[in-house]
């Protein structure tokens, strides 16, 4: 009997222990498979800048020029490396240290979540029609003939292209600081998963009016590692 009780026990300590060990939180750090700035500069007028493309630069900025011109950071994540019935228990995005810091400091900083219309990072500067290219302050991508595929609403601020609902808005005294240690962003990713999507993104965006500028690296820059999603998961 006291051979039966005793292994009984040994059969009870190896289950907790082997729950325990299937319990234990996994974090993944994923890089962003996609990341560009678009700005609606000199929108109309010689110098449009509105409909290039800046996929490939080694920084993403996030600012208001003296004439309200706006420039917007777009960024995308895959999740497909986390197993479909894992549970999300936390989500950090995390932009690092900004690159130019001495230029400006944003006054207020509003971050969306970018919903199912996809978009294309493209890679090089959309001058002439014809020129097929990635997202643009009007469009989404372009196709091979030049025929933009567009936003609901210009800069990505349509409710098909970002969710406004949900946005997180953050005060410039703590706007660059959490964004380079690290933003909650859980609600968006389980919001995400839950709407079986296999990636997430992001819309970063000034929303103030002062003069303000802010860069941070790209994925483009290696060394600096560009963007990254901490995400914290169980099964």
């Amino acid at each position: 009997m006291k051979k039966l009780h005793a292994m009984t026990a040994g059969l009870v300590m190896l289950a907790l222990v082997a729950w325990q060990a299937a319990a234990q939180p996994t974090t993944d750090s994923l890089k962003a498979t996609k990341d560009a700035s678009i700005t609606n500069e000199n929108a109309g007028v010689p110098g449009d800048r509105s409909e290039r493309n800046f996929g490939d630069l080694p920084y993403l900025s996030i600012d208001t020029q003296y004439n309200g011109e706006k420039s917007h950071i777009l960024m995308e994540f895959d999740l497909s490396t986390i197993p479909a019935d894992a549970v999300i228990q936390k989500a950090e995005l995390v932009m690092g240290t900004p690159l130019s810091p001495e230029v400006g400091t944003i006054a207020s900083v509003e971050v969306r979540r970018l919903l199912r219309n996809d978009w294309v990072e493209g890679g090089k500067d959309r001058v002439a029609e014809g020129v097929s290219s990635g997202a643009s302050w009007t469009a989404r991508y372009y196709k091979a003939n030049g025929a933009a595929v567009a936003w609901q609403l210009p800069g990505a601020l349509g409710a098909e292209d970002s969710a406004a609902g949900d946005a997180i808005k953050l005060p410039g005294t703590s706007a660059t600081g959490t964004l380079e240690k690290g933003l909650d962003v859980t609600a968006h990713v389980q919001a995400a998963r839950k709407a079986q999507q296999k990636t997430v993104g992001w819309l970063l965006r000034s929303t103030n009016d002062q003069i303000n500028i802010c860069r941070w690296a790209s994925r483009e820059a290696a060394d600096k590692g560009g963007p990254i999603l901490k995400v914290t998961w169980a099964k």
